[in-house]
C-alpha cells in the first residue's frame, strides 16, 4: 500500500528532472568546413577533393557516444554531456582502440571540446589541430 502513494510522486520527481536535462540538445548530426585545411589555390585546383577533407561531420547519439569524421578518418568514442560546454573523449581511431595506438597517436587526439552557440551552431575546439581555428559546425535538420 506504501508503494501505490510512493510510486507517483517518484515518477513526478523523476520527470521533473528529466525536463531540466538539456542533454538532448546535443544529439543529432553537425557539419561544417575545416577550410584552413586546404588552402584556396590547391581547392581551386581540386575543388571535389578538397571539399572531402574540409568535411567535419559529428554525430552525437543519446546514448552518449559519438562519431567524429574529419578529412575522411572517423574517430568514436563518449561524448560527456555539458550546458554550455561538452567533451568527446576518443576511444577509437579508424575503428581501432586508441590505447592500442602509438603515443605519438595519443597525443595527438586528446579530448576534444564542443561548444554551444546556439540550437542551430556547435563549435568545435581541438587542442591538438596544429593552431588551426575552431570549426563552425550546424546542425542538420531532418527533411
Amino acid at each position: 500500500m506504501t508503494i501505490l502513494r510512493i510510486l507517483p510522486l517518484t515518477l513526478l520527481i523523476l520527470g521533473s528532472v528529466g525536463c531540466s536535462n538539456d542533454n538532448h540538445k546535443w544529439v543529432g548530426t553537425w557539419k561544417g568546413s575545416n577550410t584552413d585545411l586546404v588552402n584556396e589555390e590547391v581547392a581551386k585546383l581540386d575543388p571535389i577533393t578538397a571539399e572531402s577533407l574540409r568535411l567535419v561531420i559529428l554525430k552525437i547519439n543519446p546514448d552518449s557516444t559519438f562519431m567524429l569524421s574529419r578529412a575522411g578518418f572517423p574517430t568514436t568514442g563518449t561524448f560527456l554531456f555539458g550546458s554550455q560546454k561538452s567533451t568527446l573523449k576518443i576511444e577509437k581511431i579508424l575503428d581501432q582502440p586508441i590505447e592500442r595506438a602509438n603515443q605519438s597517436t595519443k597525443n595527438q587526439n586528446p579530448n576534444i571540446t564542443v561548444e554551444w552557440v546556439n540550437k542551430d551552431t556547435i563549435r568545435l575546439v581541438d587542442p591538438e589541430d596544429f593552431g588551426r581555428p575552431p570549426v563552425i559546425l550546424k546542425k542538420e535538420r531532418n527533411p
